[in-house]
């Protein structure tokens, strides 16, 4: 039996990447940690990606446009035409449709993107709503990115801090759990992450830099499965100081109260980039003055040296695991 959350990428091999992928105008199509199509449309380069809100309900709108437009940026695009089915429970209300909508309708203003298409239904047998969403945008100039190109001696370079959208969604779903542990004010401050979770300004920035080498961002599974994700799609291995990794205080506050692992935890808001090492400073320079915080957080390596997480210099096991957001459903049942 499946488990919840993503499809292990050995099944996914089974059934989808191992497809032959016979249009030559399809530049990039499905593979191991890649965020999003491009095709070869006339003289420009489309990126395409489609991503479904499960895991939240309370900014499920706004989410699912955030989340597909920084698929759509890590491939060097500009998001811009969205679309949107929206699957709705047995006897909602009119409201909660409206809510989606007027969600959706603002975080596309935030983007400058637009609706341009969808479905919409109520499920029977459905508890809660989903949205899946679908975003379309442009690549600036001939040259997009992927998470394939990471090459030993790059190094890795992570945006903002881990874990944003785990812990707005954690204080939104569960704000009377925590406002009881942590007190209203912290809880607050932990619902406004969300307003962090694009990384559209941040990958349009990164790919001003020369040499930088992959793009990658932070969704289910958090930091430790973007980094597998990142290594499998490029063929590497990687190197990774977690003492190094950034991480709000809010944010651990909030894992440490509902037991969750936050380098484990859905963390949109945050990409990862690999680039050549003497272009660091200059990286980290441009993001700075975008007004976007970046870390050096470890090293590609050789495929035959592994994956290495450190903490504090000592080796330390972690692997890809389920999403941490889907063990507090199931603590909660909510």
């Amino acid at each position: 039996m499946l488990p919840v959350g993503k499809v292990a990428n050995e099944i996914l091999l089974r059934y989808v990447f191992n497809k032959p992928v016979e249009d030559p105008s399809i530049l990039l199509g499905p593979g191991l940690g890649e965020d999003a199509a491009v095709v070869r449309v006339g003289d420009s380069l489309l990126v395409l990606k489609s991503d479904p809100i499960t895991g939240a309900v309370e900014n499920i709108g706004w989410l699912a446009v955030h989340i597909n437009a920084n698929d759509v940026a890590t491939r060097g695009a500009v998001p811009k035409w969205f679309l949107a089915t929206i699957l709705l429970p047995e006897n909602c209300e009119e409201q909660l449709l409206a809510k989606i909508f007027d969600q959706i309708s603002s975080a596309l203003s935030e983007l400058n993107a637009f609706l341009v298409g969808g479905h919409t239904e109520v499920c029977a047998g459905l508890n809660r709503p989903i949205v899946v969403g679908s975003m379309a945008g442009l690549v600036k100039g001939n040259k997009f990115f992927t998470s394939s190109g990471a090459k030993p001696g790059d190094a890795i370079v992570l945006t903002k801090t881990v874990g944003i959208e785990g812990t707005a969604v954690l204080a939104s779903d569960y704000e009377q759990v925590l406002v009881k542990e942590l007190g209203e004010d912290l809880v607050t401050k932990a619902k406004s992450m969300i307003k962090q979770i694009s990384v559209v300004k941040d990958c349009l920035t990164a790919i001003e830099v020369e040499h930088v080498s992959a793009i990658h961002d932070l969704t289910e599974g958090g930091l430790i499965t973007a980094l597998y994700e990142l290594s499998e799609a490029s063929n590497v291995g990687f190197k990774v100081e977690l003492s190094s990794v950034p991480i709000a205080d809010v944010t651990l506050a909030v894992c440490e109260a509902l037991k969750v692992n936050p380098y484990q935890l859905v963390s949109s808001g945050a990409v990862l980039i690999t680039v050549e090492k003497s272009f660091v400073e200059e990286l980290i320079s441009k993001l700075k003055e975008a007004g976007v915080k970046a870390t050096v957080i470890g090293e590609v390596v050789e495929k035959s040296s592994g994956r290495l997480f450190l903490m504090g210099g000592k080796p330390v096991e972690l692997r890809v695991q389920q999403e941490e957001l889907w063990k507090v459903f199931k603590e909660y049942f909510r």
